[in-house]
């Protein structure tokens, strides 16, 4: 308890943290959470064959398709099928409606005649 009332801001995020761990390791026995489904999504094959669930985590126990977590943990893995990662340059968004959005609307709108709407 001491370490939630610090006023060290590295203590109290690491404990924050930890809670946020325990927490996901407690609802991955009920239910499927988005950490666990990311590692169906690796590119490497056994990873990939594993967590199909997508809202319950007892098929995946039962069937011994489960898996805690990735070879490369989640922030080195990568994610994707290969044809598809070789056709996309690095540094196109995977989102490109995002990318659309977060871009400055147009100053005025024309016509094909070039008149101004």
């Amino acid at each position: 308890m001491g370490e939630l009332l610090s006023s060290e801001p590295g203590v109290r995020l690491g404990f924050f943290v930890s809670v946020l761990v325990w927490l996901d390791r407690l609802l991955r026995c009920f239910v499927v959470t988005p950490e666990m489904h990311r590692v169906h999504h690796s590119v490497i094959v056994p990873e990939t064959n594993s967590n199909f669930g997508f809202n319950l985590p007892w098929w995946d126990f039962l069937l011994g398709t489960y898996q805690d977590q990735p070879a490369e943990g989640h922030t080195g893995m990568a994610i994707g099928l290969s044809q598809f990662r070789a056709a996309c340059p690095p540094d196109t968004s995977p989102t490109p409606f995002l990318t659309a959005w977060s871009k400055p609307p147009m100053k005025t709108h024309q016509f094909a005649s070039g008149l101004p709407l």
